[in-house]
């Protein structure tokens, strides 16, 4: 496989751990300020029940938040992803 510069062939690269960390705040960036919060506050590696007592939750809301959140990510990140191409 010939590419004609290196932007073309950096397209095939692995992403780099800072690429992905950035991308993963520039997805969080656009979740409601509740989910943005519980994100942020699961990233830190505040347990469930920190986040619970944080956000007012009962520590069974917490889990599905995180889980629907994540969800979400993944289907910001679809669309974002087919939207460049």
């Amino acid at each position: 496989m010939y590419f004609s510069s290196f932007a073309d062939a950096e397209k095939y690269l692995p992403p780099q751990e800072d690429d992905v960390i950035e991308k993963l705040y520039t997805l969080i960036e656009q979740l409601n300020t509740v989910d943005k919060t519980i994100m942020l506050l699961y990233l830190d590696k505040c347990s469930h029940k920190e986040i619970a007592e944080i956000m007012g939750f009962s520590l069974t809301n917490v889990g599905t938040k995180i889980s629907r959140i994540i969800k979400k990510l993944k289907e910001i990140n679809a669309k974002t992803e087919h939207d460049e191409y």
